[in-house]
């Protein structure tokens, strides 16, 4: 079993989604993406985009609640959802060792979905339940992600999106932007972006 040392010097607050450093507010790999994702959702209703957000939170502790409790859900319209995983999880083969952890660098944080064991490798794996993703968005997550766990000496062999539907799944295999992220972050940490 795959063990993370605790960082007592990180905090997150859940109704703001703030995270703190040592009592000092740092910006999430999401804030740090801000703009990228606004310019890509840029058309969609706020209603819309709530909506799917509250979807994709329910979904993400669905999953969380069966790998770690073995719970299935009883919401009706996330039910659909976990089927896909399991069915995604037993054709992929891949196995979970940690899910919705925390982790920073001192600089900005973030919550990784899943570091699960894959082909033999350690890999980060994201969720999205949305009708669609953004590649290049993935992307630029995933290079954040991947900055969080090297940091904290976890070696990442690959990193995936496991795009999930209500009828369907699939695994797609996603390389990591590193030149956009720094960029982005750059701008986010120098100059107060978040």
């Amino acid at each position: 079993m795959f063990e993370l040392k605790q960082n007592n010097a990180l905090e997150y607050i859940e109704e703001s989604h703030t995270y703190l450093f040592n009592g000092v507010i740092i910006p999430s790999v999401t804030q740090i993406m801000k703009g990228s994702s606004e310019a890509y959702y840029r058309g969609i209703s706020e209603a819309q985009l709530a909506i799917a957000a509250d979807r994709g939170t329910r979904v993400h502790q669905a999953i969380y609640e069966f790998e770690t409790q073995g719970k299935r859900t009883t919401d009706s319209e996330i039910a659909p959802y976990l089927t896909e995983y399991i069915i995604a999880k037993t054709r992929y083969k891949f196995k979970p060792l940690l899910q919705e952890f925390k982790l920073t660098n001192g600089l900005f944080a973030g919550t990784l979905d899943m570091l699960a064991e894959y082909n033999g490798q350690q890999v980060v794996i994201d969720l999205k339940a949305t009708s669609k993703f953004n590649k290049s968005l993935a992307e630029i997550q995933l290079a954040g992600y991947v900055e969080l766990c090297e940091y904290n000496g976890i070696g990442i062999n690959n990193t995936y999106i496991l795009h999930l539907n209500s009828d369907k799944h699939k695994l797609h295999q996603v390389t990591p932007n590193y030149d956009e992220w720094e960029r982005l972050k750059h701008e986010a940490i120098c100059f107060s972006k978040y």
